[in-house]
């Protein structure tokens, strides 16, 4: 990779026509089909479809639920149903995807909100964007994100392959270090690559320097979660609810499969739950039934003994 290199500068037209009005978003009329999602439930094929499904989901938000509503979870079930009609207006999908896309359209909706005018929403952005200024590796994805970029990806190393040229960024075997690597770099009209951000390259050098020391180490991966080779070249600590190299959305279930030892278990499955369920009735069962007949079992006792007295008392 050139290690050097200016990023590539853009120019205004000197034309005096005043800009067209921005106004907002509106659902299209035409149909999209949705292929496949990934784990959290955002469209990843075919491509671009994930920045229709943002745009819609939060035109739909705006349309349909009270802008006052902070918590998308004290939206009346009712108003969902409604939203939710109007995207299945707007998409075809693998029925079995139904559940996962459900969660994550109205997760859209509550980033969509947060950029809102109510005061809360409007201190919550703030507070965004105050995290966006200390960010030191701003990623050039769009609104799409990794999930965008996937088909696009693939597509490169193919086309490499068969033309017997380098991988962009081949010398990371690892996907997520080199997914947020090929998220930050830019082309040089000669067709090199560089980091036009200085944090990034210094990342990218200690990401191959940790690369080299594992390979002499023989060691095939990290196995710790906090020993991962990206974590590391970093130097800092992976935030809860969000992966890096993978996708802001994609919690470290699915961002970190590898290390799923480590994970504390926070949800149980029906089964398990009806199991507990069942244990808890059959305890309850078993110690009313223990109850009445120690009862009845200290009455016959008291009548035996009623019965031997009197008798004695009679012979």
């Amino acid at each position: 990779m050139s290690q050097q290199g200016k990023p590539i500068s853009t120019t205004t037209s000197g034309s005096s026509r005043a800009r067209t009005p921005r106004t907002g978003n509106k659902i299209p009329k035409e149909r999209f089909r949705i292929i496949a999602v990934d784990a959290v439930g955002l469209p990843t094929s075919p491509r671009k479809i994930l920045s229709r499904f943002r745009s819609i989901c939060g035109v739909i938000g705006r349309q349909k639920f009270s802008i006052l509503q902070d918590d998308i979870k004290l939206v009346p079930a009712a108003e969902k149903d409604i939203a939710w009609l109007t995207f299945k207006e707007s998409f075809d999908y693998p029925a079995e995807h139904e559940d996962y896309l459900r969660r994550a359209a109205f997760k859209v909706w509550e980033e969509f909100h947060a950029k809102k005018l109510t005061p809360e929403s409007r201190a919550r952005s703030e507070a965004y964007r105050l995290l966006q200024t200390r960010n030191q590796h701003p990623h050039r994805l769009g609104t799409a994100g990794y999930a965008g970029k996937e088909e696009e990806w693939q597509r490169e190393d193919e086309e490499a392959e068969e033309s017997c040229t380098p991988l962009v960024f081949g010398d990371i075997p690892h996907p997520r270090a080199r997914n947020w690597a090929r998220a930050r770099y830019q082309k040089n009209d000669d067709g090199t690559i560089f980091m036009p951000n200085a944090e990034d390259q210094r990342v990218y050098e200690a990401t191959k320097e940790l690369v080299v020391e594992q390979q002499v180490s023989q060691e095939a991966c990290s196995q710790r979660r906090e020993d991962d080779l990206l974590t590391k070249a970093l130097g800092n600590k992976e935030h809860y609810g969000r992966t890096r190299g993978v996708g802001s959305s994609v919690p470290w279930k699915y961002g970190f499969p590898d290390y799923a030892w480590q994970y504390k278990k926070r949800t149980s499955n029906k089964a398990e739950k009806d199991a507990r369920l069942e244990a808890k009735i059959r305890a309850s069962i078993r110690a009313e039934l223990t109850s009445e007949f120690d009862e009845k079992l200290k009455s016959m006792r008291a009548k035996i003994r009623q019965e031997i007295r009197e008798e004695q008392q009679n012979p």
